[in-house]
């Protein structure tokens, strides 16, 4: 509590020798007090960053949030020899201008979290290496159908010419549902069968199927996609490439586990636990089956680094700067939910600051980030953190400073009608061949 202003008016009413000692007792407090407040006052002032945001070293860090559970980076025990790791050079990440502009419908125009929330998405998309190539026929952001809109949508161009059921063979979709906070690419196969009045009501597109929850994967061998009113999966592929046989499974989604983007007392992280959540649709499509639920192992670790951002490279020039970096153990050890809290600096010096988006890490992929050994192809590892979060963490960071950051979820690709699993690093993608179809 501040000390009250002190008085030395002389009482008359007060005795003369009480009067005499209390004063003489104010006096030297007084004294003390101001010696306090001199020597504060002399104290260097925070700067303008440290009074803005408070930085927390890992050390602290390991106290606030305690340590990973034991059973947590083990990984599945994975064969990993059928993975290999493939260079990555592009370090160009330019979000042309018209990306995400809005049209009247969706309010005063001006909404800068739908506009950012499109921009983020192509984003995405180029470090997934997606033949984009800005908005197609200057389309803005709108509702999507115009008469009866269920969800927002950009049309983007693709560089590629591939017949899709939506007769534009350039087309790329921008999708966001009205009640979420991010957009969604539909591409390839996945857009194609997006296109088929498979969905509720014999409809296609947001009216049959909802908006986007996350990106295509490979879900039991199929290439999939969640969506608002259920999972649309490729059961074929044609010949020429495009989609064969699809189904459309409108089972409700399970609402997350409570501990999901949970984190132990500490400071406040609601956008990562935020993040964290919005990749459950996913989490629940790779982890769960009809005899187990998803476990998640236990609260969010925290790891910051205080002192300098980690700087790995990206691309022949580029670099990331990750400030912090935030995980969770899921399925007893076989899976890890992971993001990163970075910026990107790329060809030119020209920067951007990438949305907060949890990556899911499972097997193989996150058998070779944690392995001793490296994958063929493999480059040689950057500089790793200066700090240090344990010997297990520090696995976790050693195949983090060789292969990067993950940009993207495990995803696909279709060579020669078979499907490529794979997953990008910031450094490059970690592939391998399923042999199926």
């Amino acid at each position: 509590m501040k000390p009250e202003r002190l008085s030395f008016e002389y009482i008359e009413s007060v005795r003369k020798v009480t009067d005499f000692v209390d004063r003489l007792y104010m006096v030297i407090f007084f004294i003390l007090f101001s010696l306090s407040v001199f020597f504060a006052a002399c104290a260097s002032p925070p700067s303008a960053g440290e009074a803005e945001r408070e930085e927390v070293s890992v050390e602290k860090e390991t106290e606030l949030y305690g340590l990973l559970p034991e059973n947590a980076l083990l990984g599945s025990g994975a064969d990993i020899s059928v993975l290999r790791f493939e260079p990555d050079e592009t370090d160009s990440f330019e979000i042309p201008a018209g990306v995400g502009l809005l049209g009247l419908e969706s309010g005063d125009s001006a909404d800068p979290e739908l506009s950012r929330s499109f921009r983020e998405t192509y984003l995405e998309g180029l470090f997934r290496d997606l033949p984009l190539a800005g908005v197609l026929g200057g389309d803005l952001v709108h509702g999507w159908p115009p008469q009866s809109p269920a969800a927002w949508v950009q049309n983007w161009q693709g560089t590629g010419e591939i017949p899709n059921s939506w007769g534009l063979p350039s087309l790329i979709l921008a999708v966001q549902g009205f009640a979420g906070s991010r957009a969604f690419i539909v591409q390839g196969i996945l857009m194609d069968a997006y296109g088929r009045s498979a969905g509720i009501g014999r409809a296609n597109g947001a009216m049959g199927y909802g908006a986007p929850l996350g990106e295509d994967f490979l879900y039991e061998g199929q290439a999939a996609q969640r969506f608002e009113k259920g999972l649309l999966i490729v059961e074929t592929l044609r010949d020429d490439g495009r989609t064969g046989r699809i189904r459309f499974d409108p089972a409700e989604l399970p609402p997350p586990p409570e501990m999901l983007g949970v984190f132990a007392e500490g400071p406040e992280r609601e956008p990562v636990s935020e993040a964290f959540r919005a990749a459950w649709p996913l989490i629940f499509d790779k982890l769960a089956s009809p005899s187990a639920e998803v476990k998640i192992d236990a609260p969010g670790t925290a790891l910051l680094f205080s002192a300098a951002p980690w700087q790995i490279p990206l691309g022949k020039t580029g670099r990331l700067s990750v400030r912090g970096i935030y995980i969770q153990s899921l399925a007893e050890g076989r899976a890890l939910l992971f993001l990163s809290d970075y910026s990107v600096t790329g060809t030119g010096g020209t920067g951007s600051e990438a949305g907060l988006r949890a990556r899911l890490l499972v097997s193989p992929f996150l058998d070779a980030l944690i392995a001793e050994e490296a994958l063929p192809g493999s480059p040689e590892p950057s500089d790793p953190p200066g700090e240090s979060g344990g010997r297990r963490l520090d696995r976790l960071l050693e195949g983090l400073a060789r292969y990067g950051i993950p940009l993207s979820n495990p995803l696909f690709r279709v060579e020669d009608g078979s499907y490529i699993e794979a997953q990008r690093f910031s450094r490059g993608w970690i592939a391998g061949n399923l042999g199926q179809r």
